[in-house]
């Protein structure tokens, strides 16, 4: 089971409230959603939000600088609820195996 502190859940959750960016849920994908991580692991998030309707690029640069003012060693993966759907064979896999953290 992956091992994210509450702090960094805490912190990156209250940055994104700052940003009126309201998330409906957040998994913990990769190394971290698969338990399999080293020291060396960055921690990757898919992130679930109206905040990210339009190309997962625009998604991206929206959520980039939020995340980075939390941790350089985190990535965000935006989507927008209508297409998180598990016809997507990723949204598929994380629907099945990553860790749902909100």
């Amino acid at each position: 089971m992956a091992q994210i502190s509450d702090r960094v859940k805490k912190r990156y959750l209250a940055a994104l409230q700052d940003h009126h960016i309201p998330i409906q849920h957040i998994f913990l994908v990769g190394r971290y959603g698969a338990g399999n991580y080293t020291e060396w692991s960055d921690i990757d998030r898919t992130l679930i939000s109206n905040a990210c309707a339009g190309t997962r690029i625009e998604g991206r640069k929206t959520l980039r600088p939020i995340t980075l003012s939390i941790s350089s060693e985190t990535e965000a993966l935006p989507y927008s609820p209508e297409p998180f759907t598990d016809a997507e064979p990723f949204v598929k896999e994380i629907l099945e195996t990553e860790v749902k953290i909100l």
